[in-house]
């Protein structure tokens, strides 16, 4: 019988950023869902390749992969990629939106004639441009906030758009990279004091090197539905909860939290929405981030052309594995969609101070053989968070009901107090 063989690719742990600093927070949801990816494909009887990153080689043993390129510093890696795809037949792409990575990734492997498991090209170049997304709605008759395009001259923010952009929103309102990934450098402008702040700290708030959006701020629950859309079929595989914390004025994601309250419900209003919506060319997994107002409202904010942190709990909630949609579009969603509920999911970041004298990177045997719910390990890549003793990590727990997840993290903590790690803060 001849092995299905599928190339997994995950950008941040991947060696897409060789030659400089690994963003932390972004590498720990993407091994998390590297591995979790990998382990589905295996379960699938395929041969699995993919590529990691020099300085975090060591976490090969945590990968159930058949192949594992090591990517040094000064290699090019897309001609790596395009070298290491050639034998496969299947091609799963994890990759920010930003700089156009996911959709150049994507593209080569269309080019060569693969089987792409993950979004296709074209929902990617929509998905990736904020604004583009907002048009999209809005010309399809869908509550959308307000959002204008802040666009850079010469590597420069106009603050004049800024302020006019500001005055005509009228309330509230949000700035985001135009290309951005989830929560990165999303801030919260709340009244005129905010953001004459963002201008006269510009350097530190804004990349000149990107365009922004300004958005109406939407006050309600903040919501995700992951998606797979066959060639005839769309399937939402759960809707999820967001936690976003506003630290100062800059928004982070903490996590979330798989199904969200009123699931059934809310999946039937997306899914009359999405009526609405052209995604003939949509195929592959995607999601859609939306806020639902305390009135019942929605308004749908972006696609995620891709893979997000969310799957970690949909795997977990599902009755059997969800890429069984993805690999056979003729597999039957109720029998891997969990209709009923039986379990819920949490998943966040996590961040530990280590008490030990022992190096904590050498604890990863014991952590993984006693705490499977770490999905990525507590692990520093910056010298700030070695000296301080201070490692981060992912976490995805399931359970019966909320009550049994809080118990379960009671014991995680307690089974790290035993390897001298102590809760330094979650999210």
């Amino acid at each position: 019988m001849h092995t299905q063989r599928i190339f997994i690719y995950e950008h941040i742990s991947g060696g897409g950023f060789n030659n400089r600093e690994i963003p932390l927070s972004l590498f720990s949801e993407g091994f998390g869902m590297l591995r979790t990816i990998i382990e589905d494909f295996k379960a699938l009887d395929f041969e699995v390749k993919t590529m990691l990153d020099y300085r975090i080689l060591k976490m090969s043993n945590l990968l159930n992969c058949d192949y594992i390129m090591e990517v040094k510093r000064g290699m090019t890696i897309i001609q790596e990629f395009k070298s290491l795809i050639k034998d496969c037949q299947y091609v799963f792409i994890i990759a920010p939106e930003f700089s156009k990575v996911l959709y150049k990734f994507t593209k080569v492997a269309e080019d060569m004639g693969k089987t792409l498991l993950s979004m296709n090209s074209s929902p990617i170049l929509l998905g990736s441009s904020k604004f583009q997304t907002y048009n999209f709605f809005k010309n399809s008759g869908i509550l959308t906030p307000k959002t204008f395009y802040i666009k850079n001259f010469n590597y420069k923010i106009s603050m004049e758009d800024l302020r006019k952009s500001y005055h005509l929103i009228h309330s509230p309102a949000i700035l985001k990279p135009e290309d951005g990934v989830g929560a990165e450098s999303v801030y919260l402008i709340r009244n005129e004091r905010d953001l004459e702040n963002i201008i006269s700290k510009e350097k530190q708030y804004l990349d000149g090197n990107r365009d922004y959006v300004l958005q109406e701020y939407i006050n309600g629950t903040d919501l995700s539905a992951s998606i797979i859309k066959q060639e005839n079929q769309l399937i939402i595989l759960s809707i999820n909860s967001q936690k976003i914390k506003l630290i100062k004025n800059k928004i982070n994601y903490l996590g979330g939290m798989t199904p969200a309250e009123n699931s059934d419900h809310i999946k039937k209003e997306i899914i009359e929405l999405t009526e609405n919506l052209d995604l003939t060319k949509f195929k592959g997994y995607f999601g859609i981030d939306f806020i639902r107002m305390a009135d019942g409202k929605i308004y749908l904010i972006e696609i995620n052309p891709r893979l997000t942190t969310s799957y970690l709990g949909v795997r977990n909630v599902s009755k059997a594995n969800p890429m069984l949609l993805l690999v056979y579009p003729d597999a039957n969603p109720d029998e891997i969609i969990d209709s009923s509920y039986k379990y819920c999911s949490e998943y966040y970041h996590m961040k530990l101070k280590y008490n030990g004298v022992d190096d904590p990177l050498e604890l990863w045997g014991d952590i993984f053989n006693s705490i499977h719910e770490i999905i990525t390990p507590p692990l520093p890549l910056n010298l700030k968070f070695q000296e301080n003793k201070i490692f981060t990590c992912f976490v995805s727990i399931k359970g019966k009901n909320i009550k049994q997840i809080q118990k379960r993290k009671r014991s995680l903590l307690h089974q790290l107090k035993k390897l001298n790690f102590q809760l330094y803060s979650q999210g």
